[in-house]
């Protein structure tokens, strides 16, 4: 689990850590991200990217070892990222059943991800 930065700690790579900023806890395996590239109008994209996002926050609680999720606009459509703890839970939140479904009902096909392991990460939270 991440634990609060106190002070101005610094990560290997010289980032600072202030008050509120949570970072990897030492010795704790690196999460793994997967990223996906969707061509075409973005804002049809987007508006389809919403109704997946609607279905899936019906969702008790996030797939274990979710860390982080974005979604942004590119010049040729959408990139969507996810963060996870390991490559196990990266894979399954991928193979995930309403994932799949929600994909599917809002006109997307699934594309595997290009699943990468992250060397550093850190988020501020305040």
């Amino acid at each position: 689990m991440p634990q609060e930065a106190t002070g101005q700690e610094r990560s290997r790579h010289g980032v600072g850590y202030g008050p509120g900023a949570v970072r990897p806890e030492r010795g704790s395996r690196m999460p793994f991200v997967g990223a996906t590239n969707i061509d075409g109008d973005s804002k049809e994209l987007l508006a389809k990217y919403d109704q997946v996002v609607a279905a899936l926050r019906r969702r008790e609680r996030p797939l274990p070892g979710l860390i982080s999720h974005y979604c942004m606009e590119t010049d040729t459509g959408i990139r969507v990222v996810n963060c996870y703890e390991t490559e196990e839970q990266l894979r399954a939140g991928y193979d995930a059943t309403d994932f799949r479904d929600a994909l599917q009902k809002a006109g997307f096909e699934f594309r595997p991800p290009q699943i990468m392991r992250v060397h550093n990460y850190f988020h501020v939270t305040s």
